[in-house]
């Protein structure tokens, strides 16, 4: 039988009416206690508490790179009643620990990187903060280090990291851009030195078939603050259609006492462009040529080599990729 059980079975089986002393025995406990802790709570304890830790106030031209601890370890002295009403406030609401004001302005002045702060020195500034009836006796660390670099800012390009899918016959016909162009960033020089971009978070689009304008997230970087956290995005959609041309041959490298002569003298080019670029394209929009350096008496076919193209086109192919050649001495006369 458990207590609980071993409890009803005495009450069913205990006349209150004429055994009441056990009730009597309880009020008389329960009062004792009280005054017993009444009594206690009077006195005088020491305790340790975690106290929370807000850095405020720091140096205008300069950043912290090393955050000290978020709270302290503190030995905190006072009588029972204080302690019950203020330990639970104490390990919730945190504490200002204001730098400059703390310090006088000695960080913010001195050119140093590296600046370490003596805790005894400021616990009765802090102890202001938790109560006027609460000692704090003893904070660990004992030393805080604080390390700063300077602070620097400027521009760096946005670079987009998302995935696309399109329509059937859609495609990217130029390169996503943003509005505005660039974002300016802001944070410890060492970091802001190196920094070159910064990408945007990552988005999938699925199945496009027109310009896309959207506002997106630039991706945080530790210790870094940029001018604005969204950027406007714009993805150039286009429907594609296939562009056919007959493109003349170049000839590099052919030695002026000779002619290079190539049958065909024109090749096929054939590419996919979009709608948007359609009207800008032509066969001089491509040069493509074969080079006298690969001619070889054993064979007459030379390569042909693609050496300029428009950046708008796709999927581009060249027939026939060899051609025959000959080569004849040329007339002085």
């Amino acid at each position: 039988m458990n207590i609980l059980g071993k409890i009803k079975h005495w009450l069913k089986n205990t006349n209150l009416k004429e055994n009441n002393r056990p009730f009597i025995f309880l009020i008389c406990l329960t009062i004792s206690t009280i005054l017993w802790l009444v009594s206690s709570l009077g006195d005088t304890y020491e305790t340790t508490v975690s106290i929370p830790v807000r850095y405020t106030n720091l140096p205008k031209n300069k950043v912290m790179i090393d955050a000290p601890p978020s709270h302290l370890k503190s030995t905190i002295k006072a009588n029972g009643f204080t302690l019950l009403r203020h330990k639970f406030r104490i390990s919730v609401n945190p504490i200002d620990f204001n730098i400059n004001a703390l310090t006088n302005n000695a960080i913010e002045e001195n050119r140093t990187t590296t600046f370490r702060m003596i805790t005894a020195q400021y616990i009765s500034r802090l102890s202001d903060q938790v109560s006027s009836d609460v000692e704090i006796i003893d904070i660990l660390p004992d030393t805080l280090t604080f390390r700063f670099d300077e602070l620097a800012e400027k521009e760096v390009d946005i670079l987009p990291n998302v995935a696309l899918t399109f329509d059937n016959q859609y495609f990217l016909y130029d390169s996503i851009t943003f509005i505005p162009e660039k974002a300016t960033a802001r944070g410890p020089k060492s970091i802001i030195d190196t920094l070159k971009t910064v990408t945007t978070s990552y988005k999938k689009f699925r199945k496009l078939n027109a310009d896309i304008k959207k506002n997106i997230s630039l991706k945080p970087i530790e210790k870094v603050e940029f001018d604005r956290k969204k950027v406007q995005m714009v993805i150039p959609v286009s429907q594609y259609t296939e562009y056919n041309e007959k493109v003349a041959i170049s000839k590099f490298n052919v030695p002026d006492s000779v002619n290079l002569v190539t049958f065909p003298g024109k090749v096929n080019v054939s590419c996919l462009v979009s709608i948007h670029h359609y009207q800008n394209i032509s066969n001089s929009s491509f040069i493509v040529s074969v080079d006298y350096g690969n001619t070889d008496s054993m064979a007459n076919l030379l390569p042909v080599k693609i050496v300029s193209t428009p950046p708008y086109i796709k999927n581009m192919t060249v027939y026939p990729t060899e051609v025959e050649y000959f080569i004849e001495a040329k007339n002085d006369n």
